[in-house]
């Protein structure tokens, strides 16, 4: 079906970028996919002064835009044509940016008022005043930020997923919330634990690997794991491990919560072992280091 803000925003970008060097041009069809993406972030990088724009977000890019990052003008009426790309960019991803029938210029009140929706959508908050590099790479991609129907996505991963980002961004990015539990969110999963860890930033990979291993807690926790700073950890730290380990467990098929609050802050012993049975790991009733490779690592705990 044809989107006619979509639509507009084709046209605008083949009038606007045609002819500018690395600039491909899109179809003008008014359905949104990669091809008006790619258009939006060579658009995008060309008005950032790249020379060899690509259908890549990478380090050159990010750099260039963390050094002036989009925001709503002081200066009623100021013009950009970064202001126009970041209207089509929201309306390709489903957000009502205003300016019916073109795109314009302007940063205003009704393109401030999407922001926002988005970053509430990605569970980070926000006044919709300023465009984080995170953002506007959530923009110029095909992740999705609501549940989408037929999609087969799931509230409370949804949720979880928010609470990802609202919690970890600086480790993580921002990871879709669209309620599939795929790769990303397993790795941001990872990352949160690593946070939790307080493993710094640098460090930090998103992979289970030794240092994970040694600081992570088992639950319930008798002061046998320290963080990644040598603290014991503290009873509101082991809550938010136990929420982690109760998102793992709920995408595994053992849910232990309750409609309402369906990530509690204590572990169900009951339910680790069932899950612990299916997956031959030792039966404890407790979220140790081989259950948790079990839960987070698709090879499990290979040395067992």
């Amino acid at each position: 079906m044809t989107d006619q803000m979509v639509l507009a925003t084709q046209k605008w970008l083949n009038k606007t970028y045609v002819g500018r060097n690395g600039y491909n041009v899109v179809q003008e069809n008014g359905r949104t996919g990669w091809e008006v993406v790619h258009g939006l972030l060579r658009a995008l990088q060309i008005e950032l002064g790249i020379s060899v724009p690509s259908d890549n977000f990478g380090p050159g890019t990010t750099a260039r835009y963390q050094a002036a990052p989009l925001a709503k003008p002081a200066l009623k009426g100021a013009t950009s044509n970064k202001y126009a790309i970041l209207q089509g960019a929201l309306w390709c991803k489903g957000y009502d940016a205003g300016h019916y029938g073109d795109l314009d210029d302007h940063y205003d009140d009704k393109v401030a008022a999407a922001v926002a929706s988005l970053q509430a959508d990605a569970g980070i908050g926000g006044d919709g005043l300023t465009v984080s590099v995170n953002l506007m790479k959530a923009l110029l991609s095909m992740d999705q930020f609501r549940l989408i129907p037929g999609s087969g996505g799931d509230a409370s991963v949804r949720s979880f997923q928010q609470e990802l980002n609202g919690g970890f961004e600086a480790y993580s990015g921002l990871i879709p919330c669209d309620g599939i539990y795929d790769r990303g969110t397993n790795e941001a999963v990872i990352y949160a634990i690593q946070a939790l860890e307080d493993m710094p930033v640098d460090v930090a990979s998103g992979y289970f690997g030794p240092s994970t291993r040694s600081h992570c807690p088992d639950l319930d926790y008798s002061h046998g794991q320290v963080s990644y700073t040598g603290a014991v950890y503290s009873d509101a730290r082991i809550r938010r491990f136990c929420r982690i380990a109760n998102f793992c467990m709920y995408v595994n098929g053992f849910p232990s919560g309750t409609q309402a609050d369906p990530f509690p802050e204590k572990i169900d012993p009951a339910r680790v072992r069932e899950f612990q049975r299916k997956y031959a790991v030792a039966e404890t009733g407790r979220i140790n280091l081989s259950t948790w490779l079990s839960l987070c690592v698709s090879c499990g705990d290979t040395s067992r």
